[in-house]
């Protein structure tokens, strides 16, 4: 589990490190980190199912299209989740700064629109719309 976890860490720092520094800072980078190497194999698997079921939850909600209906409130619900696993502390404006980072960073925007096409401007839509943040 541990040799899972390292390779998934390297790939996280590799593509994304950088851009999450620059609009996150050191200090909570570094936190998350050591959350995210500290967690039990338990607590991993449950990431791991858990980011399979956002995939899922996003295929579907974005082929249906729209960021306001149930299913996206669902797909939302599970990101938080998601992120808990490795966020110290949850805000929706850090959930709302990220999710504008799935749209303007193109290795964040690659990660959800491999699944589909659009997905990662569904999931902004969608966080935004959640989190009252609709501009």
């Amino acid at each position: 589990m541990k040799v899972l976890k390292r390779k998934s860490y390297a790939i996280m720092k590799e593509n994304y490190g950088a851009q999450i520094r620059k609009d996150y800072g050191d200090e909570t980078i570094d936190n998350s980190n050591y959350k995210f190497q500290s967690m039990t194999k338990e607590d991993y698997q449950a990431f791991k199912c858990l980011e399979q079921e956002i995939i899922e939850l996003l295929i579907e909600a974005t082929y249906i299209g729209n960021p306001s209906s149930p299913l996206a409130k669902q797909l939302v619900t599970k990101h938080k989740q998601w992120l808990m696993y490795t966020w110290n502390d949850y805000t929706e404006e850090a959930h709302a700064g990220l999710a504008e980072i799935y749209i303007t960073d193109d290795s964040f925007s690659h990660y959800y629109n491999q699944h589909i096409e659009g997905g990662a401007q569904f999931l902004r839509d969608a966080i935004m719309h959640y989190l009252g943040k609709e501009t």
